[in-house]
């Protein structure tokens, strides 16, 4: 087979590279569509530097603890990474509270009880931030119960 041969096979096979390029781009604008609304309304945004994203906010008038407004994977992490950088959200990265987010809670659900602490420390460091203050990244301890891999299997711990 020749290189050319190669190519066009690959080309059928997996579609063109413009096609596949345009369909992501369909993707990463119905991400931001769904999650569009949950992003203004969001404080900051916790990640796992590529694959989850979890939009919170906190308000003691509407509920006593930290809500998650809207949470994604893959394309709509992305979009929600992006639609963060345009709001000017602040993008903190803690991979285990991210994921923990993920797989313990819903779309406009309270944080679990056993991530209070590690969610406290995160909203005094982004009001602060917001404030005009320039503070040391919070150091965040996840339970060992709520250590998650990236397909929601509990971390085996030693």
């Amino acid at each position: 087979m020749s290189l050319q041969d190669l190519k066009d096979e690959n080309k059928q096979s997996e579609g063109s590279p413009e096609m596949k390029m345009a369909r992501r781009q369909r993707q990463r604008d119905l991400a931001r569509g769904s999650v569009g609304k949950a992003m203004k309304d969001a404080q900051f945004l916790v990640v796992n530097p590529m694959h989850f994203a979890v939009a919170l906010t906190y308000d003691p008038a509407l509920a006593p603890a930290p809500v998650v407004l809207a949470k994604g994977r893959g394309e709509t992490a992305m979009a929600m990474r992006e639609l963060a950088s345009e709001a000017d959200l602040p993008v903190l990265q803690y991979p285990q509270l991210a994921r923990a987010l993920y797989f313990t809670t819903r779309a406009n659900q309270m944080v679990r009880e056993e991530l209070y602490i590690a969610i406290a420390s995160l909203v005094a460091f982004v009001m602060s931030l917001k404030r005009g203050d320039h503070p040391i990244m919070p150091r965040i301890e996840v339970p060992e119960e709520l250590r998650f891999d990236s397909d929601g299997k509990l971390e085996k711990t030693a």
